[in-house]
């Protein structure tokens, strides 16, 4: 898979995931910010009553999960490191190590 269609493909993802987090949010709210994700936590933000720090850490952790961890399982690697994302919920998220 090249790399432009892949990163199409988990952008899709992550907004998938983000929108079922703030259902508030629209494609257009996003694909806005897509190579800046600190403009993108201010747009969040803007559409949310959450502080800074959750939604960049929400949408850090999911971009983990959904690119670099994809990726590496696609090609066949197991966890990264041992860590995975856990707990990803409105009043707060961690990283758990297995």
């Amino acid at each position: 898979m090249s790399q432009d269609r892949n990163l199409t493909r988990c952008w899709q993802r992550f907004k998938e995931r983000v929108k079922n987090r703030w259902t508030s949010l629209r494609d257009s709210d996003l694909d806005v910010y897509q190579r800046d994700f600190n403009q993108l936590t201010e747009q969040i933000r803007a559409h949310c009553d959450e502080s800074r720090d959750v939604v960049r850490n929400f949408i850090d952790i999911l971009w983990f999960e959904i690119y670099v961890q994809g990726s590496r399982q696609r090609m066949g690697s197991d966890d990264i490191e041992g860590w995975e994302a856990d707990s990803m919920t409105a009043a707060h998220i961690k990283v758990v190590k297995k």
